[in-house]
């Protein structure tokens, strides 16, 4: 792989992993302080349906042969 090729997917995996730890500690500081409710269990649908996106986006950036690309990008997707 090219040094510039690897830079990228560095980056790119980098600012996603830094994504998905702010996902988590946002959640967790919001389920400690909020009330119980259903819009709260929307809300949380939706964060833990984003924190699988981003996982699927590192394991797509990640992967070595276009074989594994594709099965992650369907598992996630």
């Amino acid at each position: 792989m090219e040094y510039g090729k690897q830079i990228e997917v560095a980056t790119i995996t980098l600012w996603n992993f830094i994504a998905i730890l702010v996902n988590i500690i946002v959640f967790a500081i919001l389920y400690m302080k909020a009330n119980r409710n259903a819009s709260l269990k929307a809300f949380f649908l939706v964060q833990l349906s984003m924190l699988i996106w981003l996982v699927g986006k590192v394991f797509k950036t990640v992967s070595p042969t276009v074989g594994i690309r594709w099965g992650s990008i369907l598992k996630f997707v």
